[in-house]
C-alpha cells in the first residue's frame, strides 16, 4: 500500500502514546527530512520526510547521518522546538495530513504553543511549523505564488491547507447510502472500484482494489451491484474502519514490493511474492524504508556505474568504426601495386605527357584496365610513383591494424565490464568493478583516502552431483580465479562469444558428470549478457587449455579444445549462497 491515509491512520494511532514527550534533539539528515529525538515512558526517534516519492512519518531506529552545518530550516526548529512537549498529534481526516502540537517556553519565559503540519501528498509534500495563530514560521520547501497560485508557504504568511478533496466520508454511512451515493455520482460504464475512489474521500487505488477484492467484487461494474454486493461490500468497509491493522510488508522475489497496514488480499495470487507480519505500523514502515532506501540507493549506484561503463563503451565502439574505415582505405593500397605491375610489364608503351593508358590486365584475365598517369612524370616516374603509394599505404596499414587490435581489445573488456556491472547484486559487487576501473584508467583515484572494499571471494554452488562451482563476479576475480585459484585439471566454463563471468568446476581429479556440466553452463548464462535470453552456447574445456596473452585486459582470456554445449540461465538445485 502506497503511504495512503489508512496507513498514516495507523501510525497516529500509535503516536498517541508520545503526547507529553519531551523534545531532545532536533536533526535534519537531508533537503527533505526532520529527526526528532523525544523521551517519554522510554527514548524515541520520529521521523517526518517530505521526499516527493516517500514522503512518511513514522517511528525509526535508524541513525541518521547529519550534516555538519544545521540547514535552516533546522535552526527555526531547534528554536522553538528543542525541550518542547508534544500535546497532540490528529490527522486531517481521510487525508495524508498531520498536525503536531506542541508547548514550550518562549524568550519571555512564558508558555507558548506550535505546530508541525507534515503534508505527505507525492511533489507536494512539506513540512510546515506554524504560531498559535496559524501564521507560518516557516517551512521545509518555502515556495511563492509563482509555484503555486493557491497558496504562499513563506513565513509569516497565514497558513492555508492543501485543496480538500470536496468529497464526503464513507463513514457512518450505512450500505444503502454508500451504493445510492456512488450511483449518483458516476456517469457512464465505471467498476467499484474506481467508483469508490471517485465517490469518497481517503481511498488510494490500492485500497480501492484490496476492498472489492476482499468483498469479491473486484472489476465489477457498478450498475450491475445490487443490494447484496452492496451489504458484502459494507461489511468490508467496516473491517477498515474499525482499525483491527495487521502491518505487513509484501517482498517479490526476495526485494521490497510495498507496504501495508492490512494484509492485501491480492498476494496469494503471485507465487513470487511473500508478507512478513510486524506489530505495529511504525515498525513496519521503519523496516520498509530503511531497507528500501538502501535497495534505491543501491540501484542508483548500479544505474551510474552502468552509464560511466556505457558512455566509455560507445566512445570506444566508434572509434573502432572509424579506425576499421580508415584500415579498409589503407588497404585498398593493394590497387596501386597492382597498377605499378601492370605497369612495369607494359613500361616500353608509356610515353611522357600521356593522361592514361589501357593495358591488358593479367589480374583478370582478358580486361583492359585503364591506369592514369601524371602527364609531366617520365614513365620511369610514374612507375615509382604507383610503388611509392603501395608501400606508404602497407606501411600505414600495419600501424592501423595495431591500433583496431588496441581498441578492439578495449571495447570488448568494457562490454565485460558492462555485463559484471549489470550481473552485481550488492554494493560490494559495484565498489569492486569501480576499483577495477580506478586501476584501468577509467575512473578517478578517490581523492580522500578510503579504506578498499573487502575482498570478495567468489559465488560458490554444489551441482546435484556434489561438485563446487565457482563464478566470478568481476574482471579482476575472473583473472583470479581462473589462473590463481583453479586447477589445471578442474573444468573451465563461459558463454560463446558473449560477456560474462568465468565458471569453474573443481574436479578434485574425479570426472565431472554431464549433469554438473550442463549445471554449470546454466551458472554462465544466468551470470552473461545472455541471461533471460533463453538457450545460449557455452564453451567448456580444462583450465590447462586456458591462456592469458601478454598485456591483456583484467578478464581476457584465449581457450583451446573446448567443447560447447547448450544452455539456459539458472542455478542448480542444491546451490549455496555466495560466502561473505
Amino acid at each position: 500500500m502506497p503511504y495512503d491515509s489508512f496507513t498514516l491512520k495507523a501510525v497516529v494511532n500509535e503516536m498517541q502514546q508520545l503526547c507529553g514527550a519531551k523534545i531532545n534533539k532536533i536533526y535534519q539528515p537531508d533537503r527533505f527530512s526532520i529527526v526528532m529525538k523525544m523521551h517519554a515512558t522510554g527514548n524515541f526517534r520520529l521521523l517526518i520526510s517530505a521526499h516527493p516519492q516517500n514522503a512518511r512519518m513514522h517511528l525509526s531506529t535508524a541513525e541518521t547521518e547529519n550534516p555538519a552545518k544545521a540547514p535552516v530550516f533546522c535552526m527555526v526548529l531547534r528554536k522553538y522546538l528543542e525541550n518542547a512537549r508534544l500535546r497532540a498529534v490528529s490527522q486531517i481526516p481521510n487525508e495524508r495530513i498531520v498536525r503536531l502540537d506542541f508547548s514550550y517556553i518562549n524568550e519571555l519565559g512564558d508558555e507558548a504553543e506550535c505546530s508541525i503540519i507534515a503534508e505527505m501528498m507525492g511533489k507536494h509534500s512539506n513540512i510546515i511549523l506554524v504560531n498559535d495563530k496559524n501564521i507560518i514560521i516557516d517551512g521545509i520547501r518555502r515556495y511563492t505564488h509563482a509555484v503555486s497560485r493557491y497558496r504562499q508557504v513563506l513565513p509569516n504568511e497565514e497558513y492555508i491547507a492543501p485543496p480538500p478533496q470536496n468529497k464526503p466520508s464513507w463513514q457512518g454511512m450505512d450500505a444503502e447510502q454508500i451504493l445510492t451515493l456512488m450511483q449518483e455520482q458516476q456517469e457512464g460504464e465505471i467498476v467499484l472500484e474506481k467508483a469508490l475512489m471517485n465517490s469518497f474521500a481517503g481511498f488510494s487505488p490500492f485500497a480501492a482494489r484490496d476492498i472489492a477484492h476482499k468483498a469479491g467484487l473486484k472489476g465489477m461494474p457498478l450498475d450491475e451491484l445490487g443490494v447484496y454486493e452492496a451489504a458484502r461490500l459494507y461489511e468490508e468497509l467496516q473491517k477498515y474502519a474499525a482499525e483491527s491493522y495487521q502491518p505487513c510488508v509484501m517482498k517479490q522475489n526476495g526485494a521490497l514490493k510495498d507496504l501495508y497496514c492490512f494484509v492485501p488480499a491480492a498476494w496469494q495470487e503471485d507465487a513470487s511474492c511473500s508478507i512478513e507480519e510486524f506489530e505495529s505500523m511504525n515498525a513496519a514502515c521503519d523496516y520498509f524504508y530503511a531497507n528500501k532506501g538502501s535497495e534505491d540507493s543501491f540501484d542508483a549506484q548500479k544505474r551510474e556505474l552502468l552509464k560511466v561503463v556505457r558512455t566509455f563503451a560507445e566512445k570506444s565502439g566508434k572509434k573502432l568504426e572509424a579506425q576499421k574505415a580508415e584500415l579498409a582505405t589503407a588497404q585498398s593500397g593493394e590497387e596501386w601495386k597492382e597498377k605499378g605491375d601492370l605497369l612495369a610489364a607494359n613500361l616500353w608503351q608509356v610515353q611522357k605527357g600521356m593522361t592514361k593508358i589501357s593495358l591488358p590486365d593479367f589480374y583478370h584475365e582478358g580486361e583492359l584496365r585503364e591506369i592514369e598517369l601524371q602527364p609531366e612524370l617520365s614513365p620511369q616516374e610514374n612507375l615509382s610513383r604507383f610503388y611509392k603509394l603501395y608501400n606508404k599505404m602497407k606501411n600505414a596499414s600495419r600501424e592501423i591494424i595495431k591500433h583496431v587490435e588496441t581498441t578492439e581489445a578495449e571495447y570488448e573488456y568494457l562490454l565485460s565490464v558492462e555485463a559484471a556491472a549489470e550481473d552485481a547484486a550488492n554494493p560490494d559487487e559495484l565498489e569492486a568493478i569501480k576499483d577495477e576501473l580506478r586501476e584501468s584508467g577509467y575512473l578517478k583515484e578517490q581523492r580522500k583516502a578510503k579504506q578498499k572494499p573487502k575482498a570478495l571471494p567468489p559465488l560458490e554452488f554444489t551441482s546435484s552431483d556434489g561438485f563446487t562451482i565457482l563464478v566470478g563476479r568481476n574482471n579482476k576475480q575472473n583473472d583470479q580465479l581462473t589462473l590463481k585459484i583453479a586447477a589445471k585439471n578442474d573444468i573451465w566454463l563461459h558463454t560463446q562469444k558473449i560477456h560474462g563471468s568465468h565458471v569453474i568446476i573443481r574436479t578434485e581429479g574425479r570426472e565431472v558428470p554431464m549433469q554438473t556440466i550442463e549445471e554449470a553452463a546454466a551458472l554462465a548464462v544466468l551470470h552473461s549478457k545472455a541471461k533471460g535470453g533463453g538457450k545460449a552456447p557455452v564453451d567448456y574445456t580444462e583450465v590447462s587449455q586456458v591462456k592469458k596473452p601478454n598485456g591483456a585486459k583484467p578478464g581476457m582470456v584465449i581457450y583451446f579444445q573446448q567443447k560447447t554445449i547448450l544452455a539456459e540461465g539458472g542455478e542448480p538445485q542444491q546451490s549455496l549462497s555466495a560466502k561473505a
